[in-house]
């Protein structure tokens, strides 16, 4: 009479068991996958944003560092780890919403191999030129690229990079020639720009103190509003160019098939951090980052627009998957 007891409590158990991991979550030491070597900024985030959570949550979080193939390595990593919450990934636009475009195959799919947890903060980029460019104005600049098609180079940090993108996208709107001249990182894009090599490019933070110096000057800049980093320089919206998109980001993912309930608290426990003045102020603001505040939805939708939008763009500038 009693002997399907115990198959029913077994069951019961199977039941509860999740629920019990999830409520529990997390109990054990996590990791964050960063896809850039040590000493970056990137890197420098993630071990701010890992010590907070470390102090939040009572367990610890390793910051992995994992470079290598335009930040595939380590998003590979992370596609490939337990969808259980203990492995994420600090994901940029680079790894989720530009590669798809660059490389003829990857070895994540950026979709359906992430769960998107949230968005941490915007990297504005400004369009400057040496101070030997006749042109003070974003109009004048188009207009001497007009009159002066393809004798005006620009700068980036390669193939496929975001300054090379942004470039790429206004050349499209404005009408205009201007050629590309890849290097292999910000520096070298700055030697050259304060050289004269190249006249041009898109600057994140950098350009910030190189404008206050004069060794720059700014012409727009890619957000939705003038940035308080860039002073008074103006957005490309206010210049007739509200199409024009020039700005980063960094968030935070899971390995696609991670619990909801984990990836809310995740994103509940991370926008907590990030609405802290001391965090805003001290390791975000300061490093020209504008914070975020969004929910997984929001995150995965600004995946799914940037996708679309970098897809035409690197179709129409003929860029080929490598």
């Amino acid at each position: 009479m009693f002997k399907p007891l115990p198959a029913l409590l077994l069951a019961a158990i199977a039941l509860v068991s999740p629920l019990h991991a999830q409520e529990t979550y997390p109990n054990r030491a996590l990791r964050i996958i960063v896809p850039y070597p040590a000493g970056g900024t990137a890197d420098a985030m993630a071990r701010a944003l890992g010590n907070e959570l470390t102090q939040a949550w009572s367990q610890p979080v390793v910051i992995d560092n994992r470079p290598g193939g335009g930040t595939v390595v380590g998003a590979q990593a992370v596609a490939r780890a337990a969808p259980d919450g203990y492995t994420l990934l600090f994901a940029t636009d680079s790894t989720l919403t530009i590669n798809p475009h660059l490389f003829k195959s990857l070895p994540y799919d950026p979709v359906k191999d992430f769960a998107p947890i949230t968005v941490l903060g915007f990297q504005e980029f400004a369009l400057v030129v040496n101070p030997a460019v006749p042109a003070n104005t974003l109009e004048e600049f188009v207009a001497l690229a007009k009159a002066k098609p393809g004798t005006l180079n620009y700068g980036s940090f390669g193939n496929g990079s975001q300054p090379h993108l942004y470039m790429e996208m206004f050349k499209q709107l404005a009408g205009i020639s201007v050629e590309h001249v890849p290097s292999k990182g910000v520096a070298q894009v700055v030697t050259d720009l304060l050289s004269g090599q190249i006249q041009t490019s898109f600057v994140g933070v950098s350009a910030a103190g190189l404008m206050k110096s004069g060794k720059v000057r700014g012409l727009a800049v890619g957000g939705d509003k003038r940035s308080p980093l860039f002073g008074d320089v103006p957005t490309f919206k206010e210049k007739g160019y509200p199409q024009m998109y020039a700005r980063a980001w960094w968030g935070i993912a899971s390995t696609g098939g991670t619990p909801r309930a984990v990836v809310d608290q995740v994103n509940q426990a991370i926008r907590k951090i990030i609405a802290t003045t001391e965090f805003r102020d001290k390791r975000m603001l300061a490093q020209g980052l504008e914070p975020a505040d969004g929910t997984p939805e929001d995150f995965a939708k600004l995946i799914r627009e940037d996708a679309q939008q970098w897809a035409k763009v690197v179709a129409m500038a003929g860029i080929k998957p490598e």
